[in-house]
């Protein structure tokens, strides 16, 4: 922040925004037109973070639910996206620096055409970061990583420290890097947890983790608290990719062909309408969701340093630990 703050006055880099700004907003209503309804909406949503035309009662549901987070663009999509190009990059057989100069291209673009938001942008530069990393021959750590993303977007812009999404984001990533692990090894030692899946599990500690370090941040801002979130995003999980893709896929094909775009909508359609209906039983749940609430800031403070002594009292991550938090940082 401080660096940011005296830094030089120098030449600005200008960035091709206006220009992916119009492209956004031409895929936008190409998808509106050969998708429309809350389906179109959601796939939107998803992929690109554009809810300007979401129902009401929608915006109600994820909110409720906890999960509006699947609503704004953010790491996960920054990882599915180039994830994605990564393998298809793989499977022309092309050489690894092609493939990673390939995803860089591909990250940057996608986080311009996203709009930029502090979540994708610290996504954006964490996988930068690792690329690099990689090239060079150095193994990432993700606690670095995490701190040198921060560094260089204070750098860039030092109003970003007021900003809520900016301390969601950070917020959100600091729980899966050192707070999901301990969440983790406690859920493996439940008799009666041992016999869930492990990916659902991790799905579990994944969303509590992230649900306790932001908690006091929410409470703050918007006075609201879910309760059925960890449940809610477990059980959305299986549809994030499913449908963060099939919306990339529908805006390039109703921008193509708007005949290709109904049919991949059409396609769509029952995911979207299955994760809806998941939602919906989260959503009536008594007492799933609490409004009105605050949390001072002394009780903040303490907050976090409640947490801060259960990660210490975890002790030191095991590398396996660390290497499976890796990807989960920067898709958070």
């Amino acid at each position: 922040f401080l660096i940011g703050v005296m830094r030089p006055r120098g030449p600005n880099i200008v960035l091709p925004t206006a220009w992916f700004a119009d492209l956004r907003t031409a895929s936008v209503r190409a998808v509106r037109r050969t998708a429309p309804g809350p389906e179109g909406t959601l796939l939107l949503g998803m992929s690109v973070g554009d809810t300007t035309g979401m129902p009401r009662w929608l915006t109600l549901r994820f909110r409720r639910t906890g999960t509006s987070h699947l609503l704004a663009v953010s790491g996960a999509n920054v990882t599915i996206a180039a994830g994605t190009l990564v393998s298809m990059l793989f499977a022309l057989r092309l050489r690894r620096r092609a493939v990673a100069v390939g995803a860089a291209v591909a990250v940057c673009a996608f986080a311009l055409f996203a709009g930029a938001e502090p979540p994708v942008t610290r996504a954006a530069f964490m996988a930068l970061l690792v690329l690099s990393a990689r090239e060079l021959g150095r193994t990432p750590d993700s606690a670095n990583l995490l701190i040198a993303a921060a560094c260089i977007m204070l750098a860039l812009d030092p109003s970003a420290i007021t900003s809520v999404s900016f301390a969601l984001s950070f917020a959100a990533t600091g729980g899966l890097l050192w707070l999901t692990p301990p969440i983790a090894a406690r859920l493996e030692t439940m008799p009666f947890v041992r016999r869930i899946p492990e990916m659902v599990r991790g799905t579990a500690a994944d969303g509590l983790a992230a649900q306790l370090t932001t908690m006091p941040i929410a409470l703050g801002t918007f006075g609201t608290f879910s309760a059925v979130s960890p449940i809610a995003n477990i059980l959305a999980a299986p549809f994030v990719s499913v449908l963060t893709i099939g919306g990339g896929v529908l805006i390039a094909a109703a921008g193509i062909l708007p005949d290709l775009g109904r049919v991949v909508g059409l396609v769509l359609v029952v995911p979207v309408r299955v994760l809806l209906t998941l939602l919906a039983w989260c959503d009536a749940v008594p007492g799933a969701f609490l409004a009105g609430g605050s949390m001072p800031l002394p009780l903040a403070v303490a907050w976090y340093a409640f947490l801060a002594v259960l990660i210490r009292r975890a002790g030191a991550l095991p590398d396996c630990g660390k290497a499976r938090m890796l990807g989960e940082t920067i898709s958070s």
